[in-house]
């Protein structure tokens, strides 16, 4: 609910490191991003267990709002080896 609470605003930096998020935190700000209500120029989500599904919603949400991410950080988040490095 925390992450959802940026409606509508652009940040430099979100850093979001070992905050306990999930992947159903993940799904709220993709959401909101989706909406073309978010976005930033730099995302980290170290230490947050937000799996393949998560890293899927926001990377979907991203294309889909046309966005641009210079820096995505994702160490220890819980992402399998298949969806980090695809073959």
């Amino acid at each position: 609910a925390a992450l959802s609470s940026l409606m509508a605003s652009h940040v430099v930096k979100l850093e979001v490191v070992n905050a306990k998020v999930t992947k159903s935190g993940v799904f709220s700000l993709a959401e909101t991003i989706a909406r073309g209500r978010f976005s930033a120029q730099h995302l980290d989500f170290s230490g947050n267990k937000i799996g393949d599904e998560g890293l899927r919603a926001l990377v979907d949400a991203l294309a889909a709002s046309k966005k641009t991410v210079e820096t995505l950080i994702l160490h220890d988040c819980g992402i399998s080896s298949k969806v980090s490095n695809p073959s």
